[in-house]
């Protein structure tokens, strides 16, 4: 049986977005006719298929690497009554191809060289007039050493929030809305985060993986709590591909 569903059982999506945030998103989102919708790095589906719920006519298709969460999303999707509208599949999300009107990657940037890279693919797929939602990590206040080693990275390695509009709006697109996490629904998604991670080491004392789950936990904890919380912020942006661009061959 997949660890997923359990791992992730308090979470409601798989990065600090709140029912608050979803809503703010949806009402950004233009309505059009028989749109589809990619989301790249989906991880269990749950806000493809809020999307595609908001979207009337619309479909929707999910792709990410991990075949333990597209298994839970292939569960979550069956739940929805119009489950045909969607589909989840296993890929290496930087090779898919496919065309798209609105384009979801929400906390999947890493997957490519860099945040350049994703945008330059994102601009290429989107179809002219099409919708991007984008969810990237910044430092939304200058990092501490702590913060730096918990991230594995440097104070130069993400933007802030200026050189992160600049980032999306010198890759072609328009920026229509734009809305950082509150430290609120950063604690709360990380206690979600641990919290199902607890419960799961509580009901599976004997299971083989159980040593690496309660490692997990306790560096996770330590990273988010002594590393870079109050320092990481994450940025949900809205945006759109001008009609003039043209889709590359």
């Amino acid at each position: 049986m997949s660890n997923a569903p359990q791992l992730f059982a308090t979470c409601d999506y798989n990065a600090p977005l709140s029912t608050e945030c979803v809503a703010w998103l949806c009402r950004e989102l233009t309505v059009r006719e028989k749109p589809h919708v990619i989301d790249l790095g989906c991880g269990w589906g749950q806000l493809l298929v809020d999307i595609v719920l908001h979207l009337p006519q619309s479909t929707g298709t999910g792709y990410d690497s991990d075949q333990l969460l597209i298994e839970h999303a292939t569960a979550v999707v069956a739940t929805f009554a119009n489950e045909e509208r969607i589909t989840v599949s296993v890929a290496d999300c930087t090779q898919v191809t496919e065309h798209s009107d609105v384009l979801i990657c929400m906390g999947s940037t890493h997957a490519w060289p860099c945040l350049e890279d994703a945008l330059t693919s994102f601009e290429q797929t989107l179809r002219p007039e099409g919708q991007l939602i984008i969810g990237v990590p910044y430092w939304e206040n200058s990092p501490s050493d702590a913060a730096c080693h918990a991230l594995g990275t440097t104070q130069d390695g993400l933007p802030n929030e200026i050189s992160l509009r600049t980032l999306v709006t010198e890759s072609g697109f328009d920026i229509t809305g734009f809305r950082a996490s509150t430290l609120a629904e950063w604690d709360a998604f990380e206690i979600a985060w641990c919290a199902s991670r607890v419960i799961w080491l509580r009901e599976n004392p004997n299971r083989p993986d159980f040593a690496k789950y309660a490692d997990q936990l306790e560096k996770h904890r330590a990273m988010w709590l002594d590393g870079y919380r109050n320092y990481l912020g994450f940025a949900v942006i809205v945006a759109t591909k001008p009609s003039s661009t043209l889709i590359a061959h």
